[in-house]
């Protein structure tokens, strides 16, 4: 008979304690995400002004575009841990928007590597259970198995990610925490 697979730990954030935690930067993730904001509107209001067209009729959508992208940039940059590591395992976020964390112990994780993924140098976490995703519920499955084309050409999904860009410690010092508190017991690449 095979036994039903153990629960996972799942929190809100990552708990306090820990002994080694990466935050995240969101001043200047802000500060570029506002940048990349600013642009579009900025753009149409010259093109308008130095054409003489009407900018009112463009003005609105513009708006409400930016208005969009600032509630997603929101929704993903939560000022709370990207990342929390320990001599028992890791706690890692399970979806890029905001509200769950996981603890994976060192003995569930398969692979710890670094890729670009999504424009932006990312930290991937990959357990050795892959159904743990359809566990921790639809919006982690969904992220887990985004859709797109099979074939040779398709890249697996990473596992849990972790963004290293614009956080309070560097790559080197990440990955060398990572390897001195897994002592072997998972590959960190």
């Amino acid at each position: 008979m095979i036994s039903p697979p153990s629960p996972v730990p799942v929190a809100r954030r990552i708990p306090e304690g820990q002994p080694f935690v990466v935050w995240p930067d969101v001043r200047r993730r802000a500060l570029r995400g506002a940048a990349l904001l600013a642009a579009p509107p900025l753009g149409l209001a010259v093109t308008g002004v130095v054409v003489g067209g009407p900018v009112a009729a463009l003005a609105v959508p513009a708006v409400g575009w930016c208005l969009l992208l600032a509630l997603l940039f929101w929704l993903s940059n939560p000022n709370t841990p990207t990342l929390a590591a320990g001599p028992d395992g890791l706690w890692v976020r399970a979806r890029a928007f905001r509200g769950q964390v996981v603890h994976l112990p060192w003995s569930d994780v398969a692979l710890v590597h670094q890729r670009w993924y999504g424009g932006e140098r990312v930290l991937c976490v990959e357990p050795r259970d892959r159904g743990l995703f359809r566990r921790l519920g639809l919006l982690a499955w969904l992220d887990a198995y985004a859709p797109g084309p099979a074939g040779r050409g398709r890249v697996p999904h990473p596992g849990f990610t972790a963004r290293l860009r614009h956080t309070d410690r560097s790559t080197p010092e990440v990955v060398a925490a990572l390897r001195r508190y897994a002592r072997g017991r998972a590959p960190i690449d």
